[in-house]
């Protein structure tokens, strides 16, 4: 099972939204998810319900740069224009 926190980062060139995430494993003796390590997840969507294309264990550059594979290079990426978005229930102060 895969948890994306409420808040997002949206990048327009690329149209794609990237999301801090936990992969979550069912464990016997609990039964129930606990949570196992953390991912970066990219999106089409800013919602959530909509799914991920895309996730891995690492930041959110390499992982945009690994799932354009070679499409653009770290640093071009690096200078690309992003945008955080926190839904208005989880206003940062």
């Amino acid at each position: 099972m895969l948890a994306v926190s409420g808040w997002w980062v949206f990048i327009p060139s690329l149209n794609m939204y990237l999301r801090e995430g936990i992969v979550c494993v069912f464990d016997e003796d609990e039964k129930d998810y606990l949570p196992d390590f953390a991912v970066t997840v990219i999106m089409k969507s800013e919602l959530e319900e909509d799914g991920w294309i895309y996730y891995e264990q690492d930041g959110f550059a390499i992982s945009l740069a690994n799932y354009l594979n070679g499409g653009m290079e770290l640093i071009e990426i690096d200078a690309l224009e992003c945008v955080l978005c926190v839904p208005g229930d989880m206003a940062i102060d």
